[in-house]
């Protein structure tokens, strides 16, 4: 197992940190070079060393897919990956797809529930601030992504240091921020883009995203089982 650990950590950490890109704004470089676009390589890598086999197979789709824009100006696809970005997830009208944990987790669907303070401590309390920039909620997907990179990074760096305590308490962090959190409502999140999209940029992207997050739970699980077996 400890094996494992070492070999996985690092691919896990380049998902998350390819999928909270993926949810933010989207920029030239989430749409540009075909088959060796820099997202989709970064995450088709870690997929292929992972194995995780449903994204693979997405991720090959999607390069096809990808391949098909480069025969258009990269301003215009880059207004239609943003203006279905918008119609997504910000509105002007209520978003077909909210990206935030507290509206699939709260009563009545709204935001800023309970969730959204308790993800905001787990940041504090691990020194993460949002930039001043940065005026979205701490719930957002993106920013859960990038909390989950974030966890695999300090979970390697305890590993290079050889500190057994460190990786323990890091991979419980990431166990049950996943259990807790992400895979509470990512899977229903991704079904709803998968639904609601007419563009097949995010229609891949969440499956890719689905897939992974359910991996990627059951792997934690399987190698960071303490904290689960306190709970019961």
């Amino acid at each position: 197992m400890e094996h494992s650990l070492v070999v996985m950590t690092y691919p896990r950490m380049s998902m998350y940190v390819g999928l909270s890109s993926l949810f933010r704004p989207p920029e030239t470089m989430h749409i540009c070079g075909g088959v060796q676009n820099s997202l989709l390589t970064l995450i088709q890598t870690s997929a292929q060393i992972l194995q995780v086999e449903p994204v693979i197979q997405a991720c090959a789709e999607l390069s096809g897919y990808l391949t098909t824009m480069q025969d258009r100006p990269t301003e215009s696809v880059l207004e239609e990956v943003s203006l279905e970005y918008t119609r997504l997830f910000v509105g002007p009208g209520p978003p077909l797809a909210y990206p935030y944990e507290s509206v699939y987790r709260t009563p009545g669907g709204r935001v800023m529930g309970d969730c959204t303070l308790e993800i905001l401590q787990m940041y504090q309390e691990e020194g993460l601030y949002p930039e001043v920039s940065y005026k979205d909620l701490p719930d957002h997907i993106a920013m859960e992504m990038e909390y989950m990179a974030y966890l695999c990074q300090k979970e390697e760096e305890a590993k290079q240091e050889g500190n057994d305590d460190a990786v323990r308490a890091y991979g419980e962090k990431e166990r049950r921020f996943l259990d807790v959190h992400l895979a509470s409502w990512v899977p229903q999140f991704c079904a709803r883009i998968i639904k609601v999209t007419s563009l097949p940029f995010y229609r891949y992207w969440a499956i890719v995203t689905g897939e992974f997050i359910s991996w990627d739970t059951q792997y934690i699980r399987s190698n960071h089982p303490e904290g689960r077996k306190h709970e019961q």
